[in-house]
């Protein structure tokens, strides 16, 4: 999954995800139940760990950068994006829904960030990236101020 060397239509990595995850559900509609019992992602959609993978490190292994891009591993190029899904980033698909304040344990967290990124993913846009890094270097986002 991409959106330059031909790997998707669409300059917006957020859209590339959406559209694969549509594409996966569609297929998997026309699977039969037998087709399922067979291992890898044939008739299956896509999953969200899946989805953010491929467009990570699956899709920098499928042009074999794998070794320098695609993760935050020490010694890799450091290409980020830095987000903001709260009500303050303008972008009210993404705001959170109304929950207890109270402390929660290691497992609500976990489970409160899954659903963040799914949200940003398929709710996200340009309102919610406040940085973008390429190499290491701050070139765009919502924060990015050209130098004069």
């Amino acid at each position: 999954m991409g959106t330059d060397v031909a790997g998707g239509f669409d300059p917006s990595i957020l859209n590339v995800i959406q559209n694969a995850s549509i594409a996966s559900k569609v297929i998997a509609l026309q699977w039969n139940a037998n087709e399922l019992r067979k291992p890898g992602y044939s008739g299956r959609k896509f999953s969200v760990a899946t989805l953010l993978y491929l467009a990570t490190l699956g899709g920098a292994h499928v042009c074999g950068l794998e070794k320098s891009i695609g993760s935050f591993e020490v010694g890799k190029s450091f290409d980020a994006l830095f987000v903001r899904v709260s009500p303050d980033a303008g972008n009210p698909g993404l705001w959170p829904p109304c929950e207890d304040e109270a402390e929660k344990d290691e497992a609500e967290e976990e489970k409160a960030l899954r659903g963040l990124l799914e949200r940003f993913l398929f709710c996200g846009d340009d309102r919610n990236i406040l940085k973008v890094y390429v190499e290491g270097k701050l070139i765009g986002g919502k924060d990015f101020l050209i130098p004069q």
